[in-house]
């Protein structure tokens, strides 16, 4: 491992940081540390690619650019192990926006993700796509996210059900695939479920108004009226 990464673990740039006496002595440090991190993603090893990016994310959140991190990002994503996973998408629900031009290259990834045999890293996907989604990734990954509104997991059934929310938000013409989905969300045993099948519902109404009728049929109020009676009840 390069001795340049591995020396100084994040913990050790909060803390010089705190340490700087001015803004001006911040901002020289930032930018030699920005420079070292720019020479370290070269690096093959996904660990420490891991460590530079946290490092990149801390300066972000400070304020300081960080695009230069968008690809390795990426790379990480890509990766095999769920923490190097974890922290790059991490990275891109922050360094990426619905107007970012990796776009396709995300969509890939995510896509890849979706059909994950791990539940916690479907539901990373689902949690990166519910923040960055644009209307293209909506069209390309509504069916594979229609399909996790019916997993095993419910953790993943409830982050798939806020992710179609944004998909219908960004491309209204989806919302016809998503429709029947409303039913089984309601009808769940878990709570969070019947919260975003109704969340679901309510942001169709507001998009087109013909989806009020569309909803009535499927019994949505009268199964919605029974579940808040029984947590009056209970």
């Amino acid at each position: 491992m390069g001795p340049a990464i591995i020396k100084t673990q994040l913990k050790d740039i909060v803390q010089r940081v705190r340490n700087c006496k001015s803004a001006q002595e911040e901002r020289k440090f930032v930018e030699r540390e920005c420079a070292k991190l720019r020479k370290n993603f070269n690096t093959k090893s996904g660990h420490e690619k891991c460590i530079a990016l946290t490092k990149l994310l801390y300066f972000y959140i400070l304020g300081y650019p960080a695009h230069f991190g968008q690809m390795e990002c990426l790379a990480l994503i890509s990766s095999t192990r769920f923490v190097d996973k974890r922290i790059g998408y991490m990275g891109c629900t922050m360094l990426l926006d619905e107007n970012a031009d990796v776009h396709i290259m995300v969509t890939n990834s995510i896509q890849n993700d979706l059909i994950h045999g791990s539940a916690p890293v479907r539901s990373l996907a689902l949690s990166t796509l519910a923040n960055i989604c644009s209307s293209d990734m909506a069209r390309a990954l509504a069916p594979s996210v229609k399909v996790l509104l019916k997993d095993d997991a419910c953790v993943v059934v409830k982050k798939a059900a806020l992710c179609s929310h944004r998909m219908i938000s960004k491309a209204p013409e989806l919302a016809d695939m998503f429709l029947p989905c409303i039913k089984s969300l309601l009808n769940s045993c878990d709570l969070g479920s019947q919260l975003c099948g109704c969340t679901l519902a309510i942001t169709m109404c507001e998009i087109n108004e013909s989806f009020i009728e569309k909803i009535k049929d499927l019994e949505a109020l009268q199964i919605t009226c029974k579940s808040l009676r029984s947590v009056a009840e209970y």
